[in-house]
C-alpha cells in the first residue's frame, strides 16, 4: 500500500471529517496516511507555513485542535511524537510558503480499511500474476494473457495464441 491515497472530497466520512474539523476547507487535496511512525504535531508559523492538528474520535466524532507551539507557547509533553490509538485520526491543514497544500489524514493502520471506500484501488487485491515457463506465456487471474508484441510482429506466442483460455496448472 502507498504511504499517502488520494481519497475525495465527495466521500460521505470524509465529508462528515472535514466539516468537524475544517469547516471552512475547500479544496481536493485529501490524502489518508497511514501511520507508520509517531506524528509530530507542534506546530506554529515559521517562513509562511505552518501545520494545523485535528484529533477526531471516530466513534463519536468529538474533536480536540493541537493549540500552537511556538517558543512563547507553555510546552506540551509529547506533542513531538504522538501515537494514535485505535478509533483516532489525525487530521493535517498544511500551508507552506503562504499556499495551501491540503489535508492530510493520519490513522492508525487498523482504522486504515474503514476509511476508504470498498472500490478504492489500495483495498482490491492485484490480479494474480505468472508465469507458464512450459508454454511460455503469462497467467493472470488463471487465464492466459496476450503477448507483448507488437501487432505487425507475427510472433506466434501461446499467449497470443490463446488469449483468455483457462490456464492448464501442471502438478508439479
Amino acid at each position: 500500500m502507498t504511504d499517502a491515497i488520494q481519497v475525495s472530497i465527495n466521500d460521505p466520512l470524509i465529508r462528515r471529517i472535514l466539516k468537524a474539523t475544517y469547516p471552512a476547507y475547500r479544496g481536493r487535496k485529501i490524502r489518508i496516511v497511514p501511520q507508520r511512525y509517531p506524528l509530530n504535531c507542534k506546530s506554529y508559523w515559521e517562513g509562511g507555513s505552518r501545520d494545523y492538528f485535528m484529533f477526531v474520535r471516530l466513534d463519536t466524532f468529538a474533536v480536540a485542535a493541537m493549540p500552537a507551539q511556538s517558543a512563547f507557547d507553555r510546552d506540551i509533553r509529547g506533542a513531538e511524537s504522538v501515537t494514535l490509538p485505535a478509533g483516532v485520526i489525525c487530521v493535517e491543514h498544511s500551508i507552506f510558503c503562504g499556499k495551501d497544500v491540503g489535508i492530510r489524514i493520519h490513522v492508525n493502520p487498523e482504522n486504515l480499511v474503514s476509511m476508504l471506500p470498498a472500490s478504492h484501488p489500495a483495498l482490491v487485491p492485484p490480479p494474480e500474476l505468472s508465469f507458464d515457463y512450459e508454454r511460455q506465456a503469462w497467467i493472470r487471474d488463471g487465464k492466459y494473457v496476450r503477448c507483448g508484441h507488437p501487432e505487425s510482429v507475427d510472433c506466434g506466442c501461446y499467449g497470443r495464441q490463446h488469449e483468455g483460455e483457462q490456464a492448464v496448472t501442471h502438478g508439479h
